[in-house]
């Protein structure tokens, strides 16, 4: 069964669900009453325009509220990713949006409502975040490309990330399917947990350089880095452990390296704190 066929089959489903559920019939065109709560169960109904409850609507009515519910639901998971993204990387969340928007055709590509996807290949996604990641970091990179100066896109404003440290780590590693802990001790190891003058002047506890230390807008934008820099550099390249990684890593002191973020890894594993768990507050930015 080609895709194509995939998805009318499982909208036929969904409608066949409905006749259940609200006594909707796919054989009658004429209007019937139903309860609209029951389509807008998890939406404001305002996204539907002005319905009474005791509202007749037909068939075709019904299916079109369930594709604007789709499309409505898909545009603020986006959209949420987006302000969190755009935050970090310091850039106007409503640039990216339009540049998505521009994509997507106005949200209604059959992949931006069936495969969580945001460009024009037919790759399937199970959320947008990894490509919205690439997509601001791309943006506040490149913005040329896309008919912008920086200057125009910047927001200056401090990230809204309600997290710790740890739990951005942990919720970042899933999007890039990289081992949390693993991740974690690289930068324990790097920036004495977080402490030393790397990650609290630099927001770099990565320690990424080139000629010299990098120095990042905030410290989520530095872990976010960092992050990419080992699975794009190291990990999708087979370095997948800290013995190999030390050669490419930290090529001048490999053994003392190697045994430093094993110690920080034993010591996260065995419940260590970073110090936001301790003072349940973010002590820099």
């Amino acid at each position: 069964m080609n895709k194509k066929k995939r998805i009318i089959l499982l909208g036929l489903i969904e409608l066949n669900l409905f006749t259940v559920l609200t006594g909707v019939s796919s054989k009658k065109q004429n209007p019937v009453p139903i309860n609209i709560s029951k389509i807008t169960s998890s939406t404001d109904d305002s996204l539907f325009g002005e319905f009474d409850y005791d509202e007749r609507l037909s068939y075709n009515d019904v299916k079109k509220i369930i594709l604007e519910k789709q499309k409505q639901d898909k545009i603020c998971k986006c959209s949420e990713v987006v302000d969190k993204y755009s935050s970090i990387y310091g850039i106007d969340s409503k640039v990216v949006n339009k540049v998505i928007k521009q994509n997507t055709n106005d949200y209604s590509s059959y992949n931006f409502l069936y495969n969580n996807n945001i460009s024009f290949d037919n790759e399937v996604y199970s959320d947008f975040s990894l490509q919205i990641l690439y997509l601001v970091r791309d943006i506040y990179r490149n913005p040329e490309n896309y008919g912008y100066k920086i200057d125009e896109i910047r927001d200056i404003r401090e990230p809204n990330i309600d997290m710790t440290i740890r739990e951005y780590i942990n919720e970042t590693s899933e999007i890039l399917g990289v081992d949390p802990d693993f991740v974690l001790a690289i930068a324990c190891a790097e920036s004495g947990f977080f402490q030393s003058s790397i990650a609290t002047k630099k927001n770099n506890p990565f320690a990424l350089r080139s000629s010299k230390f990098n120095s990042y807008n905030n410290l989520w934008m530095g872990i976010t880095e960092g992050m990419l820099n080992l699975k794009n550099n190291y990990i999708d390249r087979g370095c997948t452990n800290f013995q190999s990684m030390a050669r490419k890593y930290c090529p001048e002191g490999t053994d003392h390296w190697i045994s430093l973020v094993n110690g920080c890894y034993n010591q996260i594993k065995n419940g260590k704190k970073l110090y936001d768990e301790d003072n349940n507050t973010l002590i820099y930015k």
